[in-house]
């Protein structure tokens, strides 16, 4: 999971994070899934993986921030392999 950011703090004490979420909409609470996060961790080479799922987040893509860009540019390189 490409966690690209936090939610608010009185959301996360009530309800966990945007990981936590994911994980419960899986079916898959307390289930180990590897979480990485976009601004601040390398993304992993395409085949390396199985799938990825992109989390939310409070940026608009219209920010153009770094991490935001490095993604797009990962997204790409997913779609491309096979």
């Amino acid at each position: 999971m490409i966690k690209t950011g936090t939610t608010f703090s009185d959301l996360k004490e009530k309800y966990g994070d945007f990981e936590d979420w994911i994980s419960k909409g899986l079916g898959r609470p307390g289930h180990e899934i590897k979480v990485v996060n976009a601004e601040l961790d390398p993304l992993p080479e395409p085949d390396q993986i199985q799938g990825a799922i992109i989390s939310g987040s409070h940026a608009y893509v219209t920010d153009n921030l770094d991490w935001c860009l490095r993604l797009e540019k990962w997204t790409k390189r997913i779609k491309s392999f096979r």
